[in-house]
């Protein structure tokens, strides 16, 4: 039944040249009582690579292509 239910929206996404979203990220470590969290958001152009913003907890930008992986 999942697969039936996931194989229009996993099409989609396959034929998608350019994807946009939203993340929260939870990392676990060792000795801290709680999570370290971190939001943003992303683009992935199929023929470029990714534009991976993190708004919180402070701004970041990483740019991940075919010629390597640039930080700003």
């Amino acid at each position: 039944m999942l697969h039936t239910t996931l194989a229009a929206p996993a099409a989609e996404l396959a034929a998608a040249r350019v994807l946009t979203g939203k993340f929260v990220q939870r990392r676990y470590l060792r000795g801290l009582d709680r999570p370290l969290i971190s939001s943003g958001d992303f683009i992935l152009a199929r023929e470029y690579g990714i534009l991976w913003r993190t708004a919180a907890p402070f701004p970041s930008e990483f740019v991940l292509s075919t010629s390597g992986m640039t930080s700003a």
